[in-house]
């Protein structure tokens, strides 16, 4: 699974350096942070599993486009960009003053849908500026991680969330 995860910012990264995608810049910084947030959650929670190797894979490769889009991407700068970056800086502030885990989860997620709303709005203003072979993979490999993980639990939130959102943005 981590390897699909890790294989999708390829394509992802290829059409960036070929100026055909253009991450947003604020999307990006979010996804990186709440994926890393998430793997410390998930890891603290239920130790390593399927989908908490799925999450660390993504933040890592989340923050790789997140720097990358520092030079290729666009948008950070805008009013709803500040909110979306804001919400970011209260939930992990939130969570390291708290220190719980199962607080986390729904943080993560209020915070990122505004982040995904701007990069589905980005795509629509700005028609194939996505690859969308990532969003799929990145998509299926989550779904992929919530059938491999033991049982129903929290560890499979956000691989389920994660799939819903990635095909979203298709």
């Amino acid at each position: 699974i981590g390897l699909l995860i890790a294989a999708s910012a390829v394509p992802y990264l290829i059409d960036t350096f070929a100026g055909r995608t253009r991450p947003q810049r604020a999307s990006w910084t979010v996804f990186a942070a709440l994926a890393a947030a998430a793997t410390a959650s998930q890891v603290g929670d239920h130790g390593v599993t399927g989908g908490s190797i799925m999450t660390a894979v993504s933040a890592v490769g989340f923050g790789v486009i997140a720097l990358v889009s520092i030079k290729y991407g666009v948008g950070g700068t805008s009013i709803t960009d500040r909110i979306v970056l804001m919400g970011l800086i209260v939930t992990l502030g939130t969570w390291a003053v708290l220190g719980n885990h199962a607080l986390v989860l729904p943080l993560l997620i209020a915070v990122e849908i505004p982040a995904i709303v701007v990069t589905i709005v980005k795509v629509v203003r700005l028609p194939g500026t996505e690859t969308a072979a990532m969003w799929m993979v990145e998509g299926g490999a989550s779904l992929l991680a919530v059938v491999v993980s033991p049982g129903f639990n929290s560890s499979i939130m956000f691989p389920a969330y994660n799939a819903t959102v990635n095909f979203a943005v298709l």
